[in-house]
């Protein structure tokens, strides 16, 4: 597959989260990122760029025993930076929680060749807010040149200076919905961290942050380094409760079917009928998780907040509830259900690569030739329905 790329470079590291791989196992000589035990099962390595509630089904999978089974026990690796993705290539994770965008970019200049296998979050779930320092913005969301309105909000004037909005890192997905938005609107890049607006008797700038460490995105508001802002929930929840910024003025969900975090790994992890065995657990699994949230949707939207509901709301509780507030939590879950992040059922369709893959290439950053077949392997989620 050729690719091209222009992508800025950033600081990688990794945070080992979630259950540490045993060292008494043997390391499988065949497949990267996967461990046997000792009672004939495998931990298998995960990576993520965040520990995000848009992840939930995939934890659900391991945490309400879904995989006991095939005693395949799920470890976590968070990585900013894009650390997340070059796990994989390195051999040092199994499989990578991320868009299929920034898998393509990330394997440039690599003999790595991701798959897709199931689908999780299938919506563009980004958010963007404003600090509470500036007025809320209520207009329309037209992303157009002839939004005025809108505009005029991004390029407005802080303390004498032009806004900032702090995105993720360069060349992920939420900083590439951002600056995809942005082109949308008519603004011009005159750099990775600056935006120009001219046109409608009106211009202006607007700076940006681009964060390695999504973690960071709350803190880099508190301490003014930002006015606007694209966090993920929980975080999102959290800044809305304590005051930090405004609920959500606009979210990209309107895109429709996105491929934005699905579970991929390698086409050799799984060339073997062991590789192909592991990945089969895990996505039936996963689309088992996925087909009770989608439950819990139903209730909610309906007006309910029966068993499903309540056994979603425990499972955010479960993996979240030591670091956010139950209120929190609830709002979390609220939005996600009333959003509809999750996939009903695991399936990553050809409109959702399509449009991910738009989305990147407006912006300039990865121009690459993909194919659905190439970039997506439906064969574990069909056996799995």
């Amino acid at each position: 597959m050729k690719r091209k790329l222009n992508v800025l470079l950033t600081g990688t590291f990794f945070l080992v989260t979630g259950m540490l791989i045993s060292g008494c196992g043997d390391k499988s000589a065949k497949i990267s990122g996967v461990e046997k035990t000792k009672d004939g099962g495998y931990t298998v390595t995960i990576s993520e760029p965040q520990h995000s509630l848009g992840y939930l089904p995939i934890y659900i999978a391991q945490n309400e025993g879904y995989l006991n089974d095939s005693k395949i026990k799920l470890s976590y690796l968070t990585g900013g930076g894009g650390a997340h993705v070059k796990s994989v290539i390195s051999g040092d994770s199994w499989a990578v929680i991320g868009s299929v965008d920034s898998n393509e970019a990330a394997a440039v200049g690599s003999d790595v060749e991701f798959t897709s296998i199931v689908n999780c979050a299938a919506k563009a779930n980004v958010y963007i807010t404003a600090a509470t320092v500036l007025p809320d913005y209520k207009g329309s969301l037209e992303l157009s040149p002839s939004n005025t309105e809108l505009i005029k909000y991004f390029i407005q004037l802080y303390n004498g200076k032009p806004v900032t909005i702090t995105a993720g890192r360069y060349g992920g997905t939420p900083n590439v919905l951002v600056r995809y938005m942005l082109v949308k609107l008519g603004f011009k890049e005159v750099s990775p961290t600056e935006y120009s607006y001219s046109g409608n008797g009106i211009s202006g700038t607007l700076y940006m942050v681009n964060t390695a460490d999504a973690s960071a995105i709350k803190a880099t508001v508190e301490s003014g380094g930002a006015q606007m802002a694209n966090p993920a929930d929980p975080m999102l929840a959290a800044g809305v409760i304590d005051g930090t910024w405004y609920e959500p003025f606009l979210k990209f969900h309107d895109l429709g079917d996105f491929a934005y975090s699905v579970l991929s790994t390698t086409w050799k992890a799984i060339e073997t009928e062991e590789g192909k065995e592991i990945a089969q657990n895990i996505v039936s699994a996963i689309v088992k998780s996925l087909k009770k949230c989608e439950l819990a949707r139903k209730e909610f939207v309906a007006g309910k907040t029966g068993e499903n509901y309540a056994w979603l709301l425990k499972c955010a509780k479960d993996e979240f509830g030591s670091s956010y507030s139950e209120k929190d939590l609830v709002t979390c879950v609220n939005r996600a259900l009333t959003d509809a992040w999750w996939s009903p059922d695991g399936s990553i369709s050809k409109q959702a690569l399509d449009i991910d893959m738009e989305v990147m290439a407006v912006t300039g950053i990865y121009t690459g030739a993909y194919t659905y077949e190439k970039c997506v392997d439906m064969e574990f989620v069909n056996k799995a329905k």
